[in-house]
């Protein structure tokens, strides 16, 4: 039995209200507590195979959904202006102040990496460590699926949206019924032995329900962050972790972050995909919690 929330708390914080959920162990053993942050028009269920693992281990995890993600709600209605990751990242800082939470450890996916990066680099928050799985320090799309071609269908697909919504959006909502989509999806950014039709047409299924606009204005800003002057200053200890058969993400990008983080640590996860915490939950976990331990 899954125990992903079904419900949220909700947080009302200066600029949105902000669903959360924190996740205690029946013994708590450790102060840390683990911040998992969900990649690009993604949700909790990519963290499905950790949460279990990390409560047996006596940590207490906050999950959350970003400002305009679900049943989280900026006060403003404006992506351009407030969807970027300085506000998002605000609102988790507000969000530990609100809920009285200390030392922390981020755990980011794919944007999460980005979400983790930006929070690190604003320094409001006693970070203990960060786990970077499958980031991109680059903008995504000279990458994607090794091509620049993204520079390209991106606009299209944002074009089509914008002048053809009545085509555009029923196709976007409903592309996890579509068994050809989800198999391409499966083959493209998963590992199609490990992971379930079912776990993509739930993913699927939830990129529907949040709408184009909120995937278009954040991967224009995964490509607008300009993280990398920033990685030689990092002092936070950092695992970083990747598949070598990462599509979305490649290996390249991975050693990016090796090479100008100072205090930091790389893992390949052989035969690993771009959710590789889904592929290999064992082998991920446990590289995790070691590294983890290591930094407390």
């Amino acid at each position: 039995m899954s125990i992903l929330p079904t419900t949220y708390n909700q947080a009302k914080l200066t600029n949105a209200n902000i669903e959360y959920k924190i996740l205690s162990p029946e013994k708590v053993t450790q102060t840390t507590t683990l911040v998992f942050l969900y990649g690009l028009v993604c949700n909790n269920r990519h963290w499905e195979f950790q949460l279990e693992y990390f409560l047996r281990n006596g940590y207490r995890i906050l999950l959350h959904n970003y400002r305009y993600h679900y049943g989280s709600k900026a006060h403003v209605n404006n992506l351009e202006e407030n969807l970027i990751f300085s506000e998002v990242a605000a609102d988790l800082e507000e969000l530990f102040e609100h809920l009285n939470i200390g030392d922390v450890f981020y755990i980011g996916h794919s944007m999460g990496v980005n979400i983790s990066l930006e929070l690190i680099k604003r320094s409001k928050h006693n970070s203990l460590g960060q786990v970077l799985i499958s980031g991109n320090p680059l903008d995504p799309k000279d990458t994607m699926f090794n091509t620049n071609k993204s520079h390209e269908v991106i606009p299209l697909l944002k074009s089509l949206s914008k002048n053809n919504p009545n085509l555009f959006n029923p196709l976007w909502r409903n592309a996890h019924k579509i068994p050809f989509v989800r198999k391409v999806v499966l083959h493209g950014g998963f590992h199609p032995k490990m992971i379930k039709d079912e776990f993509v047409e739930y993913y699927l299924k939830k990129i529907g329900e949040l709408g184009p606009e909120v995937f278009f204005q954040l991967i224009e800003e995964m490509g607008n962050q300009s993280i990398i002057s920033f990685l030689p200053k990092i002092n936070t200890p950092t695992l970083i972790m990747g598949g070598d058969k990462d599509s979305i993400a490649p290996v390249s990008s991975q050693l990016i972050f090796k090479n100008l983080i100072k205090n930091s640590e790389f893992y390949l996860i052989k035969d690993g995909s771009h959710v590789p915490q889904a592929d290999f939950p064992k082998t991920v976990n446990e590289k995790i919690l070691q590294f983890i331990q290591s930094h407390q």
